[in-house]
């Protein structure tokens, strides 16, 4: 990678489905380099205002503003469809004008989900401007797609002047998928550090006050599940492991709405456990305040393509328990220092985790300590200088 050429200004698209509370900040960051002017489109205006979320399984209404502080412009959906799920439900063909006259030296997409995914990489490819594709997947997820599917998919990738790799398990895909080992460029994914270290920092008082809050006991160990609550994030397993769990000091609180949340429920009510708490959705002002007066932090998911919800978690000084399936887990997740690894599936491996963490506080705390520092690394800042340092290479140099 070469230094930044210090007068040079890249004229940059960012191309999304919809506005999404952990791309919004970063987007802002973007904009206030002098390397960048951006600018965002946006297929849909889901996430703007109230909408039905289908992983929360309710209508939800993020409590942060998501286009404040960057140029965005959300296209007109030939569709006018109010959900995102299908590729033809977002049909954006104004995109083509817009590349057009907004003159972009690149263009930046999150995959190939949607037509104009697919539209974005053509008009690219006939304007002449620099298209990178940026996909959060990785071979260790089980895909039903058909083999002609796979080289549609296949054929596009390789149509993109570089591909932005979030691990080292992301980039294992792309070279499956057939792209030169010189056109994957490594760029983290990355939250708004700041924020939840800042909003993650309480007193001891601020911290009974939130407990009181969520009537939550002030001496127990709080394990904390913070996600969509479904099949594939296997929150039962946790509710398992810990009904299993001899130490009866621990509390667990599911944050989080989903099609499982009923069947929680029930279970906790047969059970008869008396130390578990749901708290449902919590907006993104209040999530931090969780994390900081948690102990614990367990994402129990297979087939994860990456899990930012641990990113946030560890910002906050929490230990992670979580399995292989996770994307996360080569880059940010280190067994024995910051967090404790198991098999997706294996209730007795979760429950010893869980018991070693909930009776040793000195764990707790240098687990803790050594994520915080390692999560650091991973913020904004890093992301903003690879990807002006991938624009150099391939706009400058090629």
């Amino acid at each position: 990678m070469t230094m930044h050429m210090m007068n040079r200004k890249y004229k940059i698209a960012i191309l999304n489905s919809h506005p999404i509370q952990y791309f919004a900040p970063l987007y802002r960051q973007l904009n206030s380099i002098g390397a960048i002017d951006l600018t965002v489109f946006y297929y849909s205006d889901i996430g703007l205002k109230s909408y039905y979320d289908e992983g929360f399984k309710k209508e939800i209404q993020w409590d942060t503003d998501l286009t404040k502080g960057y140029k965005y412009k959300i296209l007109t959906n030939l569709r006018r469809e109010s959900k995102l799920k299908g590729f033809f439900n977002l049909v954006n063909t104004s995109l083509y004008r817009e590349l057009k006259s907004g003159e972009f030296d690149a263009v930046i997409i999150h995959g190939t989900n949607y037509f104009t995914d697919v539209l974005a990489i053509f008009c690219c490819r006939l304007l002449g401007i620099k298209i990178f594709l940026r996909r959060s997947i990785h071979l260790q997820l089980r895909r039903s797609r058909s083999t002609s599917k796979e080289r549609v998919i296949s054929f596009l990738t390789k149509m993109c002047d570089g591909c932005l790799s979030i691990s080292e398990r992301n980039t294992a895909y792309f070279l499956k998928m057939g792209v030169d080992k010189t056109k994957i460029y490594n760029i983290p994914h990355v939250v708004n550090n700041s924020h939840f270290i800042k909003e993650s920092k309480l007193s001891p008082a601020e911290k009974t006050s939130v407990k009181e809050r969520y009537n939550l006991p002030a001496d127990n160990k709080i394990i904390l599940f913070a996600s969509k609550v479904f099949k594939r994030k296997r929150p039962k397993d946790l509710l398992y492991a810990f009904e299993k769990l001899k130490n009866n000091k621990a509390f667990l609180v599911f944050v989080g709405e989903g099609e499982q949340l009923g069947e929680l429920k029930e279970l906790v009510a047969i059970k008869n456990l008396k130390n578990v708490i749901f708290l449902g959705f919590v907006n993104q002002s209040e999530l931090p305040k969780l994390y900081a007066i948690s102990d614990i932090f367990v994402l129990p998911s297979e087939q994860e393509p990456w899990g930012l919800v641990i990113n946030e978690a560890m910002c906050a000084g929490l230990p992670v328990v979580t399995t292989h399936e996770i994307g996360a887990v080569p880059e940010i997740v280190k067994h024995e220092l910051n967090g404790l690894i198991y098999d997706a599936g294996n209730i007795d491996q979760l429950t010893t985790h869980l018991e070693r963490l909930v009776s040793d506080e000195e764990l707790r705390v240098r687990m803790g300590k050594n994520g915080f520092n390692l999560i650091r690394e991973y913020d904004y800042d890093l992301f903003s200088k690879r990807l002006v340092s991938i624009l150099d290479e391939v706009i400058e140099n090629r």
